[in-house]
């Protein structure tokens, strides 16, 4: 079953993780599921035009397009 959600904190306390890619699967991130306060180092890698894409634009998280 393909990821659909990405939940509340879900990756606010993975302090060494430096990236994160994100199907095109998901149409859901909670708000605080990425803060990039947290993890300074973190870049997810989306697909181009994604939700994935959008939210990361809108909460200004750094993200790459997946290739």
């Amino acid at each position: 079953m393909p990821l659909k959600t990405i939940g509340d904190s879900a990756l606010n306390m993975c302090y060494q993780l430096e990236s994160v890619t994100i199907p095109k699967s998901v149409k859901k991130i909670r708000e605080n599921a990425i803060r990039s306060g947290l993890n300074p180092k973190l870049k997810i890698k989306v697909v181009r035009g994604s939700y994935a894409q959008k939210w990361a634009k809108r909460n200004n998280v750094l993200y790459t397009f997946i290739k």
